[in-house]
């Protein structure tokens, strides 16, 4: 260690693992946006199918 600096191994290690971390968040985000706007598009169906959650069931 030189004047206090880590590693040079330690330090591309941890820019790997931060960019792994990085890359599934960018595609959490990406999945987020995707569900956003399917509902959007979506959303105003008057079918259920194809559609998660609950079902509602009419009762005569």
């Amino acid at each position: 260690m030189l004047d206090g600096l880590p590693d040079p191994q330690t330090v591309v290690t941890g820019l790997k693992r931060a960019g792994v971390h990085l890359a599934k968040a960018g595609y959490e985000i990406a999945a987020g946006i995707g569900a956003f706007v399917d509902e959007i598009v979506n959303g105003d169906r008057d079918d259920d199918e194809g559609r998660e959650g609950p079902v509602r069931i009419d009762v005569e």
